[in-house]
């Protein structure tokens, strides 16, 4: 038997889940909920050295496993059967939701740096200050490869922030990156991205883009490498000159959450709106109606429309409050201003529409589930979750099961007018 080193078991209030991160997370597995015994379970296997788990068959692991709650729980030997089918039943679970496997490890991915020529010319580089959320980065580019998307958050030079968290950013020639080694771990791999955890820090190779091969991430978060060919820098085709801005402009967000995460900030998936002074997110899986459903909002009540995709929470907060940044997905729709939460809302499609209140462990769990915030390692995975369960208790948090109608939205602003919450101004 195999277990899979992406899930991790988590409390959250009185309840007992087994959650992925990392890889588990790149290949969207899902997570289970399981009881007090469920965890012990698991508990017992993760006590198993990997090897001595590989030589046991999934008969031996309940057998054991059996012994062991039979002896917590001190059984008699006529509860021991049902025990036993217990096991079985926990055991099955875990292979159907791939958290166990009875196969071959699968052989890590290896990937060989590309090395081009360095021979070009110095390309002429000016450094750009930026606030972000907080957050000062400090991007060292020529001036035509600064996105658009960046303008609104350029800082005058030699302004001083009241939060000294910096995040620096410099090119390097993309055959000089620190290609990986044996000793080095593989984090996650989709199509996209291949994640390497270094002795100095983390290595990202951009496995679809066309200029910006990789970036390396130094293990502090605060300073990031850009590794792209010095030929194309001075490419003045007005096409390279496009595309490179985006993939610099994309790969940053990479280097910036990670730091953000830790500084009590996280990014949800989610579009948001202002109403009553206040920011509200509405989350769901891709396709579920997110832009849709501000658009009823927009074309009803002219509310503006904040971003179309990512939202940057301050969850460390007494009052939490949402962010502006640029990334905002393909919407365009993105601002630099600062605003109190005013509550989220999870969307579902359904035959008819109707909001519920999820229990207090199912709502950090839906709003985790949702976040694009890094959860590369088991670390930032219950770092980012401590912040979301310390966050939703202060927060109206709804789920609107809809049709893609009007009646939809005017049903949700009616439940938001009726909350016994205080109606504030934009900070």
């Amino acid at each position: 038997m195999r277990k899979n080193p992406y899930f991790t078991l988590e409390q959250i209030q009185q309840d007992y889940y087994l959650l992925p991160f990392g890889q588990a997370l790149a290949e969207c597995r899902r997570g289970i909920e399981t009881n007090q015994t469920g965890a012990f379970l698991w508990r017992q296997i993760e006590q198993l050295e990997p090897s001595a788990l590989r030589e046991l068959s999934l008969s031996e692991l309940t057998l054991l496993l059996t012994h062991a709650l039979g002896k917590e729980y001190e059984a008699t030997e006529q509860e021991l059967p049902q025990l036993q089918q217990d096991v079985a039943g926990f055991l099955g679970r875990l292979l159907n939701f791939s958290i166990l496997s009875q196969e071959e490890e699968m052989p890590s991915l290896s990937l060989e740096a590309s090395v081009l020529s360095t021979n070009a010319p110095q390309p002429s580089l000016e450094t750009h200050h930026l606030e972000i959320g907080g957050i000062s980065l400090s991007i060292s580019l020529p001036s035509q490869w600064l996105a658009q998307e960046f303008h609104d958050f350029c800082s005058p030079i030699g302004k001083t922030h009241s939060n000294p968290t910096t995040l620096s950013v410099s090119l390097a020639p993309l055959g000089t990156y620190p290609s990986p080694t044996s000793h080095d771990t593989l984090l996650l791999h989709t199509e996209e991205l291949a994640l390497w955890e270094q002795k100095e820090g983390y290595l990202l190779q951009f496995k679809t883009n066309t200029f910006v091969k990789a970036m390396f991430l130094n293990k502090q978060t605060n300073s990031a490498l850009l590794y792209l060919p010095k030929d194309i820098l001075l490419s003045e085709d007005p096409d390279n000159r496009t595309l490179l801005q985006q993939e610099i402009f994309h790969s940053l967000r990479h280097a910036f959450l990670p730091l953000a995460s830790t500084q009590g900030l996280l990014a949800l998936h989610s579009a948001s709106l202002l109403y009553q002074g206040k920011a509200w997110l509405f989350t769901g899986h891709s396709g579920v109606g997110k832009s849709t459903h501000t658009q009823f909002w927009q074309d009803l009540w002219n509310t503006p429309l904040l971003n179309g995709d990512l939202n940057l929470l301050q969850c460390n907060a007494e009052k939490p409050i949402v962010l502006g940044i640029p990334w905002c997905g393909t919407s365009g729709i993105f601002t630099k201003e600062t605003y109190p939460l005013g509550g989220i809302v999870l969307l579902q499609q359904g035959d008819h529409n109707e909001i519920t209140l999820p229990s207090p462990s199912q709502k950090s769990l839906l709003l985790h589930q949702r976040l694009i915030s890094p959860a590369w390692t088991k670390e930032q995975f219950e770092h980012s979750l401590s912040l979301v369960t310390a966050l939703t208790p202060k927060i109206p948090f709804a789920i609107l099961t809809c049709k893609k109608e009007t009646a939809a939205a005017e049903l949700l602003r009616n439940w938001i007018d009726n909350l016994p919450i205080e109606k504030t101004r934009p900070i």
